[in-house]
C-alpha cells in the first residue's frame, strides 16, 4: 500500500492479537524508544510482529525495532517479546520476563525470535545488539509456521 509506519517514544500495554499483541508492522516501518508491556500474541510476537518484505534497500520500507523495551509479554507460539521476519534491523533493544507456555520447545528463548527464510533454517533466538540486518526469502506473517530452528548463542537479557 505504500505505507511506512513510525512509532517513536510510544507505550503499548496489555494488548492482544494473534500476531502482534502490542503492534504488527508488516511491509516496513521503524518503532524507537517505545515500551511493550504485558500484551499477548496467540500465535508469534506477544510485544511486536514485524515483517518486512526481502526486496527492499536497508532505509526504504526496510523495518527498524531500536533502543525498546520489551517486558512481561507472553505468545503461544515465539518470540514473547518480539518477533522478526524479513529485512529488519535491531539494534540496542532490552527484554525482560517475556514468556511462552510450557508447550513451547525447550530450547526457544521467550524473548526474542527472528526468521530468515521460510523453512526457518535463518531462524536465530539471539537478540541483537549489534546493527545486525536480516534479509529473508518471501514471507507472510499472518500463516502459522510448524518447525523451529534454534542457534545455540548466548543471549543478553535480564530476568528479575
Amino acid at each position: 500500500d505504500g505505507g511506512h509506519v513510525v512509532i517513536n517514544e510510544c507505550e503499548f500495554k496489555t494488548n492482544a492479537a494473534a500476531s502482534g499483541g502490542g503492534a504488527a508492522l508488516r511491509g516496513g516501518g521503524v518503532v524507537s524508544s517505545s515500551a511493550f508491556d504485558g500484551n499477548d500474541a496467540t500465535r508469534a510476537g506477544g510485544g511486536v510482529h514485524v515483517a518486512s518484505p526481502s526486496d527492499v534497500v536497508v532505509g526504504h520500507r526496510a523495518s527498524s525495532v531500536q533502543r525498546s523495551a520489551f517486558t512481561n509479554n507472553t505468545a503461544a507460539v515465539a518470540g514473547a517479546g518480539a518477533f522478526a521476519y524479513g529485512r529488519v534491523k535491531m539494534l540496542a533493544n532490552t527484554f525482560s520476563q517475556n514468556a511462552l507456555p510450557a508447550s513451547a520447545p525447550s530450547a526457544l528463548d521467550p524473548n526474542y525470535y527472528v526468521c530468515t527464510d521460510t523453512s526457518d533454517a535463518g531462524c536465530s533466538m539471539k537478540p541483537t545488539l549489534a546493527d545486525d540486518v536480516y534479509d529473508p526469502a518471501a514471507y507472510d506473517p499472518f500463516t502459522p509456521q510448524t518447525s523451529f530452528a534454534t542457534v545455540p548463542e548466548t543471549t543478553t537479557t535480564t530476568t528479575t
